[in-house]
Order: C-alpha cells, then structure tokens, then sequence
C-alpha cells in the first residue's frame, strides 16, 4: 500500500476546512436575517389594496383530520361493493393455487403411505443380505 502524496492530504483538508467554514458561517447567517418590514403605503397603493390588508396573519396549525362527508355521514357506518370479485378466482390465483399443490403432492403421498417405512426396512434388508 502506497502512502498518500501531499497534494490529496492538502485536498482533504482544504475540503474540511470549507465545510467547516460553511456549517458555522450558515447557520448565524439564517439566524442573524433581519425579519421582512411589514408593506409601506406606496406598495400597497401600486396594487390597489389598503395597507392593513397586507399584514401577514399569524399561521395556524395544521388542521386534524375530518370525517367522511355525504349522504349518509350522520349513520357511521361503511359500505364497501366488491362487484362480484369473491365468485371465481382470478386466473393467476388459480395458477398458484395448482403449482403449490403440484409441488406438495409428493410431499403429502410420502407422509399419509407407508412408503418411507417400507423403504426403510428393504433397505436394512438390503444390508443384511450383503447385496449392493
């Protein structure tokens, strides 16, 4: 592994010493801002409004959430019209259904049969006998 020339340490610290530079200088600056003077009488007279109306309201908060409007909002109760979707499956649903069964198929002949013991015991037989 080589050792770092001095021109990319410089770099490094040059780049350092700006975002230090930077992350003291922004933030007195945003701080330290002078606040907007309200609207003078000339302004308000070139748009043809009062100067009172150009006073900023104080802001308000976020409001909470509402609850549903309509017809019959007062009841509290919901309705939801599915049109029909539970009556057949879709044909991709289908699909998966016959594949994951497909796959567990052998799965469920081996577990409800008595072939693994039968196996089991030819095998041991097998090895008793000598035979390969």
């Amino acid at each position: 592994m080589t050792r770092p020339g001095p021109l990319p340490r410089l770099l490094q610290v040059l780049v350092a010493l700006v975002f230090a530079v930077l992350a003291t200088v922004l933030p007195v600056t945003a701080a330290t801002a002078a606040p907007e003077p309200p609207p003078s009488q000339e302004t308000a007279a070139s748009i043809g409004a009062s100067p009172s109306s150009l006073v900023r309201a104080a802001p308000e908060g976020p409001r909470g959430p509402t609850g549903p409007r309509g017809a019959r909002a007062d009841q509290g109760d919901v309705t939801i019209n599915v049109n029909d979707l539970t009556k057949k499956p879709s044909t991709p649903i289908l699909t998966l259904l016959g594949l994951t069964l497909l796959s567990l198929v052998p799965a469920i002949l081996l577990t409800c049969t008595s072939f693994s013991p039968v196996m089991v015991v030819l095998g041991l037989t097998r090895n008793a006998l000598g035979l390969e």
